[in-house]
């Protein structure tokens, strides 16, 4: 069984999966700077976060391309949003946003609340990029689809990688048709997946969509205490460019 690959798929924003760090850029945003977001806001937000190990930088002038993108992650994940105000930059918190630093030290609240954020998203998405032709919540896809008796409560990188990854909206008719696909996928060998992977015309997409899966999705909902990861065994290396 193969699948044709279109050239657009989601496009998650790519700075970290660490949810840990999320959290502390979060609470030091709103302790250090008062949600001011300057560029000497964002200078002195970058040195604490250094001084608390959220945050390494070589470079000895300290650029403010890591705050930014810290701070879109926020912006991204339904933690607020970025806003002007009287001349001023700020960093507006969402009421889930602010619920989320109430209950910052009660791990299964704070879990329960980030579950609620997850499923505000939706594409298309100010952040990360996804062609304006997607039309779907992608979290609630991937939570329907994980309470699905058929799929087991369990989805493996290849399934997201090379299907949910590209759905482009979830009517009840192209979920079945998801459903069909994934299970579809668990009848074939692993040598048939791999030469799916590995096709010179699907590795470029493929590549990027294993990548962003297993890092910016799986790890991410395992970091945060909402899902568990079960690690299987390595079926094939895919290169882009020179990283493996």
């Amino acid at each position: 069984m193969t699948y044709r690959i279109e050239n657009k798929k989601w496009i998650l924003y790519r700075h970290t999966n660490n949810f840990e760090k999320i959290i502390g850029v979060a609470v030091n945003l709103k302790k250090i700077s008062n949600c001011h977001i300057s560029s000497e806001d964002k200078l002195n937000l970058l040195k604490k976060l250094k001084d608390l190990n959220y945050y390494k930088e070589r470079n000895p002038e300290i650029p403010l391309d890591s705050i930014n993108h810290m701070i879109n992650t926020l912006s991204y994940f339904m933690f607020g949003y970025q806003k002007k105000i009287n001349g001023k930059k700020m960093f507006l918190f969402s009421p889930l946003g602010n619920l989320f630093l109430k209950y910052i030290d009660d791990i299964e609240k704070r879990k329960l609340i980030f579950i609620t954020m997850l499923w505000a998203i939706q594409f298309n998405h100010p952040h990360g990029g996804t062609d304006e032709s997607f039309k779907l919540y992608p979290f609630r896809l991937i939570f329907k689809l994980l309470m699905d008796e058929r799929i087991e409560g369990k989805l493996s990188v290849a399934e997201g990688a090379s299907i949910i990854m590209f759905v482009k909206e979830s009517t009840e008719e192209k979920y079945e048709l998801i459903v069909r696909k994934i299970l579809k996928l668990r009848e074939l060998s692993d040598e048939c997946i791999v030469e799916q992977f590995t096709k010179k015309e699907n590795v470029h997409m493929y590549v990027n969509a294993v990548y962003e899966w297993d890092y910016y999705i799986s790890d991410l909902l395992v970091r945060a205490g909402i899902l568990k990861k079960q690690d299987g065994e390595r079926m094939c290396k895919m290169i882009q460019g020179k990283d493996t």
